[in-house]
């Protein structure tokens, strides 16, 4: 059934490719979704102690930083913003997010490095 679907079409190799490249794409949208919205109790998950200590660890470090720093970290990866979009949100130029990011991921860096 596929061969007949195919024969009809003017480019099949172009066709078949684009086939592809979405199913590629919708199985990948499936699994970020599914990541995204699952839920394990710390409790049960594998080295449950650790988990919670790196994250109030995290934490910590986080509420150290300056507040644009901060702002800009939340933004950009826990609100999965681009550069841009975080610029925007900030009021302030792309070059100057990066720039916040680096400082700030230098300092979270450094900071969880000395609690360990």
């Amino acid at each position: 059934r596929l061969y007949e679907v195919v024969g009809r079409v003017d480019a099949p190799a172009a066709y078949l490719r684009a086939t592809v490249v979405n199913l590629a794409r919708s199985r990948v949208r499936r699994f970020v979704v599914r990541r995204r919205h699952s839920f394990v109790p710390i409790a049960d998950s594998p080295g449950h102690e650790s988990s919670v200590a790196s994250r109030l660890d995290l934490r910590a470090a986080l509420a150290k930083l300056p507040a644009r720093q901060r702002e800009a970290v939340v933004l950009r990866y826990y609100g999965d913003l681009t550069d841009t979009e975080v610029a925007a949100a900030m009021d302030i130029s792309p070059g100057a997010v990066k720039s916040h990011l680096h400082r700030a991921v230098g300092a979270l860096a450094s900071r969880v490095e000395d609690l360990r």
